[in-house]
């Protein structure tokens, strides 16, 4: 009757210690779901607010290149008044008027293109961010499946040991 019990307990002490290594791999596994939520809510928010700060920021040069060339076109216009002409001296003062426009365009068109650019670059870094995340969340949750046991089979090897070793 006392190997039996021996047995017993063994088989019950290693059913409990597989129940609750098995709950602190669950809590474990929660806890990792919780970050990895955070993560991706984080990555969105800074994808968010860098998309925002450089769409601002892009408003402010394209207000500049505005203002640079009406700065330069009026200063053209000046210089014209004041060599006595209302007339544009013969077309240069045309053609510095149409010059200054067409670099304004060009250096529109480039800061759209960085804009562009700039904002491919902050979603393809959120992408590979995302990515990241995802790969520690899988790596995690494995590692906490790994670490769950069958309470059954803990008891059942442990009581198999145990009657073994009166045999």
């Amino acid at each position: 009757m006392g190997v039996e019990m021996m047995v017993a307990g063994a088989a019950m002490s290693s059913y409990m210690g597989a129940q609750a290594q098995n709950r602190a791999a669950r809590r474990g596994y929660g806890m990792s779901m919780e970050q990895y939520r955070l993560n991706l809510e984080a990555l969105k928010r800074t994808r968010e607010v860098t998309t925002e700060q450089v769409s601002d920021q892009s408003e402010v040069e394209q207000w500049k290149n505005y203002m640079q060339g009406m700065t330069i076109t009026g200063r053209a216009r000046a210089a014209i008044a004041s060599a006595g002409s209302t007339t544009s001296m013969g077309g240069t003062g045309a053609r510095i008027e149409t010059q200054t426009f067409m670099d304004r365009l060009r250096n529109a068109r480039f800061l759209d293109e960085s804009l562009i650019n700039t904002i491919e670059k902050i979603n393809s870094d959120y992408l590979a961010g995302g990515v990241g995340a995802t790969n520690q969340y899988t790596q995690l949750t494995q590692n906490y499946y790994s670490q769950m046991k069958s309470p059954f089979l803990a008891a059942f090897g442990s009581g198999l040991t145990m009657y073994g070793m009166y045999q």
